[in-house]
């Protein structure tokens, strides 16, 4: 299931995309394998993608440690609410370092 919604996040289109990330979201670190790939939304050109990867990885907790500097580049997104996400995050992967 993860590696069927890792490659929706990878090489689906519009709605499909950002609804996968949501699903991923829900897995929790059961979703880890996908940090790659959720790492990578972090640079998409849709915002809602970018907000929603930096929610899941939030979700994913620190199993999601690989994605920190994607992270870290996404706290300057132009987007408030794709920082505040990426914000959070950083906080909950770090938070039992």
């Amino acid at each position: 299931m993860v590696a069927a919604l890792a490659d929706v996040v990878a090489h689906g289109t519009g709605e499909a995309r950002w609804r996968a990330l949501r699903a991923l979201a829900k897995l929790g670190p059961s979703a880890a394998p996908a940090v790659g790939v959720m790492a990578a939304a972090l640079a998409d050109r849709d915002e809602k993608v970018r907000r929603e990867a930096a929610l899941a990885l939030d979700r994913v907790g620190p199993p999601a440690s690989a994605a920190v500097p994607a992270l870290v580049a996404a706290e300057h997104d132009a987007v408030p609410e794709v920082r505040e996400a990426a914000q959070r995050a950083l906080r909950t992967i770090t938070a039992s370092r």
